[in-house]
Order: C-alpha cells, then sequence, then structure tokens
C-alpha cells in the first residue's frame, strides 16, 4: 500500500486528503469516492485563481513523515 496526499483548489476552495492506495492509475477517481464519504478537508481560501482547477496529488513515503511539527531542543532550537 501507498500512501497518497491530494490537494485539489477549485472555485475559492482547498480540498486536503490523505489516503492509501495499491497505485496511482485511478487517483482521481478514489479522490471523489474519498469526497463523497466526507474524508477530505475543505476551507474557503483564495490564494489560487478561482476560475481554474488545480489538482496535485504526491506519494507520501514512510507514512506523515512530511507533515510539519514542533521543533524541539533535540533538533538544534536556541533561546
Amino acid at each position: 500500500m501507498k500512501t497518497y496526499r491530494i490537494q485539489c483548489h477549485i472555485g475559492g476552495w482547498y480540498l486536503l486528503s490523505i489516503f492509501e492506495r495499491e497505485n496511482d492509475t485511478s487517483i482521481t477517481e478514489d479522490f471523489v469516492k474519498e469526497i463523497e464519504k466526507g474524508n477530505v478537508s475543505i476551507k474557503k481560501e483564495g490564494a489560487y485563481r478561482p476560475d481554474r482547477l488545480y489538482f496535485f496529488y504526491e506519494e507520501i513515503e514512510n507514512g506523515n513523515r512530511s507533515e510539519q511539527r514542533t521543533v524541539s531542543k533535540e533538533d538544534g532550537s536556541r533561546k
């Protein structure tokens, strides 16, 4: 199984979903199914042109390690 992060900007809305699939051959259909299930984060945004569709997907290796996290002293943060 592979983990995918899907981002879509359409009509002034930002949609985000993270899910697992065997491959990316039907990623757009799988994204629509996730929307129908309600497994998508939807936020109002204005960074992209609302009259265009922007659709991005990426494979996340080793789970969700690319998510942001707090920097700690072990990471070398300074006072």
